[in-house]
């Protein structure tokens, strides 16, 4: 599943985008209760990269949240959050943030790819539409 979001602000529609791209289904009718059991089933034990690229939602329920679903993903799975506030990337982070200001692009562009899985790659290899997408997350730094 590929799925680039932009922001966070209302959690179910968030939800719903995932569902969408990892499913094609619409949940739009579902409530909240029952869009977290299908987003479950869609991340359960499978291997997901996610970009939430130009973050600036600071709401750590909202984060809180996101990261339980987001823990049933299987091993291998990336989730890369781009914000350029610090509050944001000590909530969000898993590990400390990395200083992108300072890279050269080369330096960037390495480091963005060692990150992803050699699944992921082929996007590259292949000039897939989500290349141009991943590419515009890391110039922007």
């Amino acid at each position: 599943m590929f799925e680039l979001i932009n922001q966070l602000y209302q959690v179910c529609k968030f939800w719903l985008k995932i569902i969408k791209s990892a499913t094609g289904r619409e949940c739009k009718d579902m409530n909240k209760e029952e869009l977290h059991k299908v987003l479950q089933d869609c991340l359960n034990a499978k291997r997901i990269f996610m970009v939430l690229d130009n973050v600036w939602n600071e709401d750590k329920k909202k984060w809180s949240e996101l990261k339980d679903l987001l823990c049933g993903g299987a091993q291998g799975s990336r989730i890369i959050v781009t914000t350029r506030s610090r509050k944001v990337a000590t909530i969000t982070g898993t590990i400390p943030p990395y200083d992108l200001e300072h890279l050269s692009y080369d330096d960037c562009l390495s480091l963005f790819l060692k990150l992803l899985q050699p699944t992921y790659l082929v996007f590259f290899k292949e000039k897939h539409p989500a290349s141009q997408i991943l590419f515009s997350t890391f110039t922007k730094c």
